[in-house]
């Protein structure tokens, strides 16, 4: 990985713990200037300042969820979907599409049921991606599918996969799923569980099948990449 770790700030909030983890291999002197100063100064004041200043133009990873919640139920608790979402809004910045696709509405849409609507819906009122509006719509079959910049497929759905791929044909989607294999099944963004905490997997094969542009910190930052 081209990419370390320099800090990390933990916050009580009562039935989780945060972990903001800021990421970028460039700011070692900025780091060590802080980490000297007094443990109170950043807990207090000088450390969330100086996160929101680096958030502006490094990549921030989202919170963990909670360590030791058991594996099924981490999966599926809302507190998962919410970093999720926020995932997928730091990979609209690494994901190029093409020109046809740069004006208009940036799409999104959601497969069936999932708790993660409600976070993109969010977005639809003070976020833009550069000039779009956000759009968010919920697709109940394959059938209805259209062909939105990112299309999410949840776990519940993931045996529609296939349909999926093949209505997309000739399409420029991001397709993002959350169930193991299913990089290998025509996903390009896999969220998976690894020891207990949210990670994603790539496939640029798959990516680029559909004439889209991924960036190198993407791959890097991911836990897998598949090349075909």
């Amino acid at each position: 990985m081209g990419f370390g770790l320099h800090f990390v700030y933990k916050r009580d909030i009562g039935k989780y713990f945060t972990y903001l983890t800021v990421i970028s291999p460039d700011l070692g002197s900025r780091i060590d200037h802080i980490k000297n100063l007094s443990r109170r100064a950043l807990l207090g004041f000088v450390l969330p300042v100086a996160v929101s200043l680096l958030t502006s133009s490094y990549w921030v990873l989202p919170a963990d969820p909670l360590p030791s919640a058991p594996l099924a139920d981490q999966e599926e608790n809302e507190t998962n979907y919410k970093f999720k979402s926020l995932y997928c809004w730091k990979f609209i910045k690494y994901i190029e599409w093409p020109s046809s696709y740069q004006s208009g509405d940036f799409e999104i849409g959601v497969l069936g049921d999932s708790p993660i609507q409600k976070y993109f819906e969010e977005w639809q009122s003070g976020r833009k991606v550069n000039l779009q509006n956000i759009v968010v719509k919920k697709y109940n079959s394959s059938n209805s599918v259209g062909g939105p910049h990112i299309l999410y497929v949840p776990r519940s759905r993931s045996k529609d996969i296939g349909a999926v791929v093949k209505k997309l044909q000739g399409k420029s989607t991001l397709i993002i799923t959350e169930q193991d294999g299913m990089a290998n099944q025509g996903s390009m963004i896999n969220f998976i569980v690894v020891n207990s905490r949210v990670r994603f997997e790539i496939n640029k094969g798959n990516v680029e099948k559909f004439n889209l542009l991924v960036s190198s910190s993407l791959l890097e930052l991911s836990t897998r990449v598949f090349e075909k």
